[in-house]
């Protein structure tokens, strides 16, 4: 999966993910974050989120740092994956994870790239 995503072989890691969980294989919390990467980079943003919702119920604990990079996937990119930057950190903090500097830093650099737009209220 590393390997598709390092060729910009984005499909190919989905469905590689989608085989490991068809096989009943539990995806490890780093293939995970592959995966949301190539989802947003594909335009699956809705699959990335629901895979950060359903990240919490599939691993007794997730690392504040895994989230963290998980939201840098939307980041920097163009408006629409600012607002989904939005919608990460608003769904990160119903599962109760608070984020951390690091997550606020990247937002706000993230919005300093923009000069319109809804933005987290």
């Amino acid at each position: 999966i590393s390997a598709c995503i390092s060729l910009s072989k984005y499909s190919k890691a989905i469905t590689f993910f989608k085989e490991l969980n068809e096989l009943g294989l539990k995806p490890d919390v780093n293939v995970c974050k592959l995966i949301i990467l190539a989802y947003e980079r594909n335009g699956q943003h809705e699959l990335a989120l629901e895979l950060i919702e359903n990240i919490n119920s599939k691993y007794d604990t997730v690392e504040a740092e895994t989230l963290n990079s998980m939201i840098q996937c939307f980041e920097n990119k163009d408006q629409d994956s600012l607002e989904i930057t939005f919608e990460v950190l608003r769904r990160m903090r119903q599962l109760g994870y608070n984020p951390d500097t690091f997550v606020y830093s990247s937002i706000i650099q993230a919005c300093a790239k923009f000069t319109s737009g809804s933005f987290y209220n």
